[in-house]
């Protein structure tokens, strides 16, 4: 896997893999002299590097001058690279002018180039983000801890080798054992924290200390006011994971603003932001109101597209259909990359969840595998009521077009990254997604009038 990530207009605010993040979360650090003092000692020197821009005083073409710029932790300064080192110290920090928390006004294009030899497919992908100037942080949590920064951890490779794979035993003939009692007591974050969060890194990351993991996990929750269930998910989720002995990570992408809700793009963007952060190769879709019941119902990926959410409560535990594959479903990278992701077209309610089912089928030309019913067992939180989004009017017409489907999906992705919060049980991706109109997407994917 080729991953390279370029910023064609700004820094960004961190890089990439391994190395330190500083965080773009407001109300951290309101002085941002305090800020470079605080993480002059945590960071390595190129964290604190500012690029040229374009706006370089015209009396002084050697010197970096930016204004009303924000700094990692989202506060306002101007400076000045007076010295002609690169980077900037707290005497090259220019006048403060009533600091304003925010975010980065800038313009960041990341070429996401991926290549897969295994299915011999290659994508190049252009995905246009941009971060807007907002007062405070999207969405708040209470109580939830976070970090101004880190090290995005990855096990040393000569203790990894060293220990054994990671085995989670399915094969007791006392299934019992193996069911997980659901509750749906609303607990504070402190609280998840302090009851599973002990060995979570920053962001919801867990590595197994005892054995070497085979997969890297990204859980991908679509969300948008639905903290509720969402706590339930974080208290259920992590204990569950981490007695299966995974290396994964939990991502919640958040839709901001009144747009239609749009599931399947939301799941396009936690693919996207999660690969550039860490070399997953395992991707679970989860929707955040469904508990598994069955520690057997294990959470990695295969060589096929695997539907985990056979048996819902809220269906009696049975499917509905043959072809349905809503809930959660996992897929390995490749074949995210052969499906090309999942669609961006349906609005509101309805039709994505069989739009990838097609796209596995006839353009991946695979089939989706399921766990024995009396596994893939799921529990819908129904408490804490939540109003579903309105129904997509559109979403039959769209999916029985037989429109190609490299015409929508990662390529086509369209989104405005506002911020990313690592807190300590999730990642936090902040997103608006500009609607698309439905006769814009009719003459994108060539989908004839009816008659």
């Amino acid at each position: 896997m080729i991953l390279s990530v370029k910023c064609s207009a700004s820094p960004l605010p961190r890089t990439i893999g391994n190395l330190d993040f500083d965080v773009g979360v407001a109300n951290f650090i309101q002085n941002p002299i305090n800020y470079e003092i605080h993480t002059g000692g945590i960071q390595p020197p190129e964290v604190h590097i500012y690029c040229p821009g374009l706006d370089v005083d015209n009396d002084a073409l050697n010197v970096a001058s930016r204004s009303h710029q924000y700094d990692p932790a989202g506060v306002m300064f101007d400076y000045a690279d007076v010295s002609h080192d690169e980077t900037i110290d707290k005497l090259e920090f220019r006048r403060f002018t009533n600091p304003t928390v925010g975010f980065k006004p800038a313009n960041i294009s990341h070429n996401l180039t991926i290549n897969n030899s295994n299915i011999n497919i290659t994508f190049n992908l252009t995905t246009i983000i941009q971060t807007t100037t907002l007062p405070t942080i999207l969405v708040s949590f209470l109580n939830a801890s976070f970090y101004s920064s880190f090290n995005f951890t990855t096990s040393s490779l000569d203790i990894n080798n060293s220990l054994p794979v990671c085995n989670f035993s399915i094969s007791n003939n006392n299934t019992s054992i193996y069911q997980v009692t659901i509750n749906q007591t609303l607990y504070s974050y402190d609280i998840i924290e302090e009851n599973h969060g002990k060995d979570l890194y920053p962001g919801g990351h867990y590595i197994p200390k005892e054995c070497r993991t085979e997969q890297r996990l990204a859980v991908i929750i679509c969300y948008r006011n639905r903290e509720q269930h969402l706590k339930m998910f974080l208290n259920h989720i992590h204990p569950f994971l981490q007695k299966q002995k995974l290396d994964y990570t939990i991502f919640v992408v958040n839709q901001y603003g009144n747009d239609p809700f749009n599931r399947a793009a939301l799941f396009n963007v936690g693919y996207l932001e999660a690969m550039k952060l860490y070399p997953y190769d395992c991707f679970i879709f989860h929707d955040v109101d469904l508990l598994p019941e069955d520690l057997r119902n294990i959470y990695k990926c295969g060589d096929q597209p695997r539907h985990m959410s056979v048996a819902m409560d809220k269906f009696k535990y049975a499917i509905p259909y043959s072809e349905f594959f809503g809930g959660v479903t996992a897929f390995h990278s490749s074949d995210i990359l052969g499906t090309n992701g999942h669609p961006t077209v349906y609005w509101g309610w309805g039709g994505e969840d069989d739009d990838i089912y097609f796209r596995v089928v006839k353009k991946l030309k695979k089939s989706i595998t399921r766990y024995p019913i009396e596994i893939a067992r799921y529990k819908m939180i129904r408490t804490h009521g939540h109003t579903a989004a309105e129904s997509n009017s559109h979403r039959l017409t769209i999916l029985y077009s037989k429109y190609d489907y490299n015409l929508d999906g990662i390529n086509t992705t369209n989104y405005t990254l506002h911020n990313i919060v690592f807190y300590k049980l999730f990642t936090l991706i902040n997103v608006t997604l500009p609607e698309e109109s439905f006769e814009h997407i009719r003459t994108r994917l060539h989908i004839k009038n009816k008659k």
